[in-house]
């Protein structure tokens, strides 16, 4: 589930007065950015003494200082979740749920909850995501079922899809709104598809979808997200049916599709689509997938370093660097045998995903392409960055 520093941008003032705040911010993050201790100290106190002051100071000048104290907390909490400082960060995060005018309270709280969640304490932090939602709108239990699944809590989402089903009932009764009532039965089958699946039922998840679709079209932009799913649980010729399906986004279907044969043996076939996708124009598709382009040149071998060519392009242009494409750098390292520069950016994802209360570890799919592609031998060092697959758990 997102949380409401994910697209936020620091503060860089061209110009800042010596021991303005907006002087102490920037020298605040320029320091914690390298993990210096004393930019964090900068920081807190800047949050510290911000949060003291009357609204009437925080709203002046156009909510000045209420944009600097929130911005704080946004540099510093990743901090302190990266160094797993967990009471320290959800003080800080409860700091911007008061003050934050932008963003709803509710955002804060998830991101509260999200970060109690990677502390260990995944009830506490589900009891929290839950009252979240039962304050939000009714379509949020879709995020809160799918979380509870990526965090391997079968129970939890169980949970979540039975009150999600009493709260449709609820609002069925009470509403005209038929369309919405019909996007929410969609969710819902999406959810119960998704449960499904992780229970390794493919034929009750497959029937699931079907009555997804048949309640409304919603989940046709993002099929790759339930086939998928077949895929991580090795359900290839069950995947194989609703990848052929997904007819919005070429590169996408025509990638998966070549990663599920060569899983089924159809090694021909599958080199066949990934040379289709490694010519196709990525500057026409609107709906290019950076994943699915990059994996294609990496499943022929990439040779020529075009794969991960257009990663470091991609990583060295961005103001931001994902933890997706710091994972493509380091596979692309992996298999050229590089092996400081693929630990180093697998590294880099893992703190990432740690910082925005992700998780401790890089998603388990990601550690199945790793054992596609990295050579056998190298394989094992890599293996402390990612949540390995359990297969047998569910």
């Amino acid at each position: 589930m997102d949380n409401p520093t994910r697209s936020a941008k620091p503060i860089t003032p061209l110009t800042p007065v010596k021991g303005s705040w907006e002087d102490l911010l920037y020298r605040g993050q320029q320091l914690a950015a390298t993990h210096n201790q004393e930019g964090t100290a900068i920081l807190q106190g800047l949050i510290d003494r911000l949060a003291k002051m009357s609204d009437a100071s925080l709203s002046a000048g156009n909510h000045r200082l209420r944009t600097i104290l929130i911005e704080a907390v946004n540099s510093l909490t990743p901090y302190l979740l990266y160094n797993q400082r967990y009471d320290e960060a959800i003080v800080c995060l409860k700091v911007a749920e008061q003050f934050d005018q932008q963003q709803t309270p509710i955002s804060w709280r998830t991101y509260q909850a999200m970060a109690l969640i990677q502390s260990g304490a995944i009830d506490d932090g589900f009891a929290l995501l839950r009252e979240v939602v039962r304050n939000g709108e009714p379509e949020q239990w879709l995020g809160y079922v799918l979380e509870a699944i990526q965090r391997q809590r079968i129970d939890i989402a169980e949970e979540g899809v039975k009150e999600a089903e009493h709260t449709l009932n609820r609002l069925s009764a009470a509403t005209n709104d038929t369309e919405g009532v019909r996007q929410l039965r969609a969710a819902l089958a999406y959810a119960k598809a998704q449960l499904a699946a992780v229970k390794n039922n493919p034929d009750e998840a497959s029937a699931w979808m079907e009555y997804s679709l048949a309640q409304h079209e919603t989940f046709l932009e993002n099929l790759a997200a339930f086939y998928l799913r077949l895929v991580e649980r090795e359900q290839f010729d069950e995947a194989l049916k609703w990848v052929q399906r997904d007819q919005l986004h070429p590169i996408r279907s025509k990638s998966w599709r070549a990663y599920i044969l060569y899983h089924l043996g159809r090694r021909e076939e599958a080199e066949r689509l990934w040379r289709q996708v490694v010519k196709m124009d990525i500057v026409e598709q609107e709906n290019i997938d950076l994943l699915e382009y990059v994996l294609a040149h990496y499943f022929l071998g990439d040779r020529e370093g075009l794969g991960l060519g257009i990663t470091l392009n991609l990583m060295e242009s961005s103001d931001r660097i994902s933890s997706l494409l710091l994972f493509l750098a380091g596979l692309g390292w992996a298999m050229r045998r590089n092996e400081a520069s693929a630990h180093a950016n697998f590294h880099q994802a893992q703190m990432q995903m740690q910082a925005l209360a992700v998780g401790h570890k890089l998603i388990s799919f990601w550690w199945r392409l790793c054992a596609d592609l990295i050579d056998k031998d190298d394989l094992p060092q890599y293996a402390k960055y990612f949540d390995l697959p359990q297969p047998d758990e569910f």
